[in-house]
């Protein structure tokens, strides 16, 4: 690895520690709901609604990666924080809310389900 990718490589993980940091900041103010992974059953839902983009990426849908990943990360919202309003929250707080989600479940972390 370069230099010049050891520093991109920092800095990529310094902004997503300081994003972390926020939204933990932003749940232990009752602002944003507790994370948790999906259960199979809810990633079996987001599997069968066709939008689990890790697996949609590798096939044919005609859908730009970006697109993808965000219509899976609205279905995580809409789905798995039902009684939580996001909508008036900036999207890219949303966002990033929705990928600590996700990959809380597909990490090798285990978490407890709240």
């Amino acid at each position: 690895m370069t230099d010049e990718e050891k520093k991109n490589k920092e800095k990529a993980e310094k902004i997503y520690k300081e994003q972390q940091d926020y939204i933990e900041k932003l749940i232990a103010e009752k602002k944003l709901p507790e994370l948790r992974s999906l259960t199979r059953k809810e990633r079996k839902e987001l599997d069968a609604a066709n939008l689990n983009y890790t697996k949609l990426i590798f096939t044919s849908d005609k859908r730009n990666a970006i697109q993808i990943k965000e219509d899976c990360f609205d279905w995580i919202l809409d789905n798995i924080y039902k009684s939580f309003n996001f909508g008036d929250l900036p999207n890219n707080l949303c966002w990033a809310f929705a990928n600590m989600t996700y990959n809380m479940t597909y990490g090798d972390k285990l978490s407890e389900k709240n």
